[in-house]
């Protein structure tokens, strides 16, 4: 569900910086290391809202609990396209397929559910954040690449507190409609982003593609521990399949929105991103690494 997804993608951008820090050698994680504190935040919200996008290919209706958490969280845009995705998913699917994948009649968890949709979404990122040139608006000059950062940066902040706040979010949405709510996230984008260093503010903002992508293919091992699974390794066909889903035996397999995710891997979700924050800033990493040490864990002062 939408609150796991959300934590799932704060908890991975949080534990890749942390072990970019330490040293690990892993395949672009040295990019990450002396990231500045303010992009280690903003990094954190997006790549936890880039967690829900995958399922903007599940459409429902303008109401507040029909549809994924991304449809309902840009209102009739959303609704809009999330359709168009739907759509364009099975139109995929059903180009693609081998005589033994099965008929579908929707789209859900198919063309976004894929290494290949999380790959394309990291690499569009980037590149529209980095588009050069600028615009006139209101009588000022703006650089192209940074406003479309800041778009794809409110947009992810946006989805993150429909997923990590979803109690919150769902009330406020009441109280001050859905524009408000989009004005609450605009307002908090603009101060996380002044706090940005300089280089970022001149349009260097090539990370915002490993959060989103990173935060998409977040989203994907998450349903692939869930009863459905995905097709994450399209096209690559396997037994002759090339929508072959990717999943857990169904005796480890959990329900979506079932007991054990909402009791027992959320709550630790929420419990290990909290304790990546600790590690993350310098003047509290000695206590997270005291607190793993009394469970018998061993990380990196």
């Amino acid at each position: 569900m939408g609150p796991t997804h959300a934590m799932f993608g704060a908890a991975a951008w949080l534990a890749a910086v942390g072990a970019a820090e330490a040293g690990v050698s892993a395949p672009g994680i040295g990019l990450l290391v002396g990231m500045p504190l303010p992009v280690v935040a903003m990094g954190t919200v997006v790549c936890a809202g880039a967690a829900l996008l995958p399922d903007i290919d599940c459409p429902g209706s303008l109401s507040i609990k029909d549809g994924s958490t991304v449809v309902r969280a840009f209102g009739i845009v959303g609704e809009a396209v999330g359709k168009a995705m739907n759509a364009m998913a099975l139109l995929v699917y059903n180009v693609t397929k081998s005589h033994r994948d099965t008929d579908r009649h929707s789209g859900h968890r198919l063309f976004t559910h894929t290494a290949v949709f999380a790959v394309a979404l990291g690499l569009w990122t980037s590149f529209a954040a980095s588009l050069p040139g600028t615009f006139d608006a209101g009588g000022k000059t703006y650089s192209t690449g940074t406003a479309m950062a800041l778009l794809i940066m409110w947009s992810c902040l946006h989805l993150s507190l429909f997923g990590l706040f979803e109690r919150w979010t769902k009330e406020q949405r009441k109280n001050l409609s859905l524009v408000g709510v989009m004005a609450v996230s605009a307002a908090l984008t603009m101060l996380t982003a002044s706090a940005l260093p300089a280089e970022a503010a001149r349009g260097k903002f090539w990370w915002l593609g490993l959060a989103v992508g990173g935060g998409s293919a977040v989203h994907c091992l998450g349903d692939a521990i869930t009863r459905a699974g995905v097709p994450f390794v399209w096209p690559i066909p396997i037994r002759g399949r090339c929508w072959w889903e990717v999943q857990l035996p169904s005796q480890l397999a959990i329900r979506a929105g079932g007991r054990f995710e909402c009791a027992v891997l959320l709550p630790a979700l929420t419990a290990l991103t909290l304790w990546l924050v600790v590690y993350t800033l310098p003047a509290s990493k000695g206590i997270a690494v005291s607190v793993a040490g009394l469970i018998g864990i061993q990380v990196p002062s």
